[in-house]
């Protein structure tokens, strides 16, 4: 009974953070933000080359079946 007694007392408590150890944390997480920011904003530039680089494989796909046609007939 004494040690449920002390786990739920346990589980209760929050722990109690310094000035300088919430400061460091903060920091932290706006250093963790900046970075996902910049890798979201690489990976949509990536995207967007993918997607670019896609089209030109389709249009020159097609225009290699256009010239052999057009050399056919």
């Amino acid at each position: 009974m004494e040690r449920w007694s002390q786990a739920a007392q346990d589980a209760n408590e929050k722990p109690v953070l310094t000035l300088k150890e919430q400061k460091e944390l903060e920091k932290l997480r706006a250093q963790d933000q900046r970075e996902i920011k910049a890798l979201k904003k690489e990976l949509q530039r990536k995207e967007k080359a993918m997607a670019e680089m896609a089209a030109l494989l389709v249009l020159r796909k097609k225009w290699e079946a256009f010239c052999s046609e057009y050399a056919e007939g």
